[in-house]
């Protein structure tokens, strides 16, 4: 079980907060639900708990590449399939209805983690 205390601005997500206040709101891209932006931090977390896939980011680093290591890190999990649609779905899906025993959390519309059971940082 992971416990973590909430830095800052961090505030929970509940079920039907991705929605934003315009109903027109656009397609944005593969990592956003509505207002909010899935956070690398939180996919990470996600494919740790809920998929037992714990990610070093040292088995990513590159000096020779533009990216950081933790883009590295996504762009292998997408490429080989590790984090596929169906994973993307099932994330935004989680932030847009947070699952019994889990914790979404947020910063400026930035989903930045998911906590199970017994995280208690916020009441």
């Amino acid at each position: 079980m992971i416990q973590v205390i909430p830095s800052d601005g961090q505030t929970l997500v509940n079920t039907g907060d991705w929605r934003s206040c315009d109903s027109d709101l656009p397609y944005r891209g593969k990592y956003n639900v509505g207002r909010y932006t899935m956070g690398y931090d939180f996919m990470f977390q996600y494919m740790h708990i809920v998929h037992n896939l714990p990610i070093s980011l040292d088995n990513y680093r590159d000096d020779t590449s533009a990216l950081s290591s933790t883009e590295n890190a996504i762009a292998y999990l997408e490429h080989y399939g590790i984090i596929d649609n169906t994973v993307l779905v099932n994330m935004r899906n989680m932030i847009k209805h947070p699952k019994d025993g889990f914790i979404i959390l947020q910063r400026e519309n930035v989903i930045t983690g998911i906590y199970k059971d017994n995280y208690h940082g916020l009441q």
